[in-house]
């Protein structure tokens, strides 16, 4: 067995962390990322807003939005961003690896980073990808760690089992695992966020179209392989990943791309992974004078049958496994789905607030809305706009005394999310964003109908001012606060 420190003959298994540093003062690396998008507005925004709050300062970097033929609210969100990106649009969808091939031509720096929408990026991780590039000029390509909501991991590198095909290696582990903090070298990282060094990527020609929408980066970090270039993993760069959120795993064209897989590289690919799990410590052998050997399992790792028959406690520790797995894909799903719902609502609303302000300022001579006025419910407009003008035609012939005085708050507490959560530190922070016609004078956090904080009000949102271009200082909407929770019992508590 090996650690950090020692060196080993497995080349896959071989930390890279004790390697030379680059010299100091070594100038910015130029890095393009690349952001293929299709439809899921709200993940896009959560994305690059991301991405625009972290300034990166170690890195040269430009951001290009390859929107793939979306229907949704795309195309006017990623306008509001200005000149802060670049956007690249295809009229129709032509699939994850078509939008990267776009927005690697496009690019104009020698190193290209793919980033999926249905990420979150921390602080700092492009920085860490691009000094790693600059320490290990044999890496080719260079994954990230992902991570759950939840702080599992999604990705640490991925390994060939047993089986022939590629496994996400300690999937579901603790993201301070030593197992997924040490940088090193693997067969395949995934394309949901990577470093590709541009000469790499021309070698190799791209993806491979035979796969469409799922495995282009197995397929392609595999012929990497085969022309002696390295591909590592990274564990200093840190993004979130709303996995299951873009892909579903059972549709037609993800069995063809197993299929596919299984034709090309299921009898020809190294099957490594129990390299990795020695070398991490997690299956340890002790060998006496005569067999049978002793072997030693992490429960973390794997469970032991007995025969045909798994132990009591292994069977209920796989049962919870696969609760916890389908639960957290169910929570990611609808919690996606409740932010589109609400973006369709607050557009909605914003619409029918126009209309308002339209009618009680006497917009029309003769009461009444024209068809070409008609706001759209949730941008969808009824098949003959009938809904839309009687919602007009009632306030206007309501009595301008009976019609609201006050303005309106319009927003949106994003963090914490809207399903009940843990809370384990001394603090709580809160964001989101809030408009209104009259301006916002200030945003308190109360918890249980206590005023708790004042939050900090004025952050860039350009988002919201494409939805509600109206409304004064719309771009400087955001808001961040942290409360003191200490003191609280424990139970449940509303913020």
């Amino acid at each position: 067995m090996t650690d950090a420190s020692q060196t080993t003959t497995n080349p896959g298994a071989a930390s890279v962390a004790d390697r030379p540093a680059a010299p100091a003062g070594a100038a910015k690396l130029a890095c393009s990322v690349i952001i293929p998008v299709h439809n899921k507005v709200t993940l896009t925004r959560a994305c690059v807003n991301a991405l625009l709050s972290d300034p990166e300062t170690g890195v040269e970097r430009e951001i290009i939005v390859v929107d793939d033929g979306s229907a949704d609210l795309t195309p006017q969100l990623l306008a509001s961003f200005g000149d802060r990106i670049r956007v690249v649009r295809n009229e129709r969808p032509l699939g994850f690896a078509a939008a990267c091939t776009a927005g690697i031509a496009a690019a104009s720096h020698p190193n290209l980073v793919l980033l999926n929408n249905d990420t979150i990026p921390t602080f700092g991780w492009l920085s860490a990808l691009a000094r790693y590039a600059i320490r290990h000029p044999e890496a080719a390509v260079i994954g990230a760690k992902l991570l759950y909501p939840n702080d599992t991991v999604q990705h640490a590198g991925v390994v060939i089992g047993q089986n022939g095909f590629p496994q996400h290696i300690y999937l579901g582990f603790p993201s301070d695992h030593p197992a997924v903090n040490r940088s090193r070298r693997f067969p395949i990282v995934t394309f949901a966020c990577c470093l590709i060094r541009r000469e790499a990527w021309d070698a190799m020609g791209g993806f491979d179209p035979a796969f469409h929408n799922g495995w282009e980066d197995v397929d392609f970090c595999l012929r990497l392989g085969e022309t002696g270039r390295e591909v590592h993993y990274c564990h200093d760069s840190v993004v979130y990943h709303f996995e299951s959120t873009t892909r579903d795993p059972a549709a037609p064209d993800q069995r063809a791309n197993l299929d596919r897989y299984a034709e090309r590289w299921s009898r020809v690919a190294r099957r490594d992974d129990f390299e990795y799990y020695l070398a991490d410590g997690l299956i340890e052998a002790q060998y006496p004078h005569r067999y049978p050997i002793q072997l030693s399992i992490s429960p973390l790792l794997a469970g032991v049958a007995v025969g045909d028959n798994k132990r009591i406690g292994d069977r209920l520790l796989f049962d919870r496994a696969k609760q916890v797995a389908v639960l957290l894909r169910n929570n990611i799903l609808l919690n996606v789905r409740v932010q589109e719902a609400e973006l369709r609502a607050q557009i909605a609303e914003a619409r029918l607030r126009e209309v308002e302000a339209r009618l009680a300022a006497g917009g029309h001579a003769n009461g009444h809305a024209t068809d070409a006025d008609a706001p759209s419910a949730g941008g969808a407009p009824t098949e003959d706009g009938s809904a839309e003008r009687a919602v007009e035609q009632a306030l206007a012939e309501t009595p301008a005394t009976e019609k609201p005085a006050a303005q309106p708050i319009l927003g949106r507490i994003e963090r914490p999310g809207r399903t009940p959560d843990v809370v384990t530190e001394n603090a709580i922070t809160a964001t989101g964003w809030a408009v209104s016609r009259a301006g916002i004078f200030a945003v308190k956090m109360l918890i249980d109908g206590v005023e708790r904080a004042t939050a900090e009000y004025g952050g860039d949102r350009p988002d919201v001012k494409a939805l509600f271009p109206d409304y004064p200082e719309a771009d400087r909407s955001g808001f961040i606060g942290e409360a003191l929770v200490g003191d609280l019992p424990d139970g449940f508590h509303s913020l």
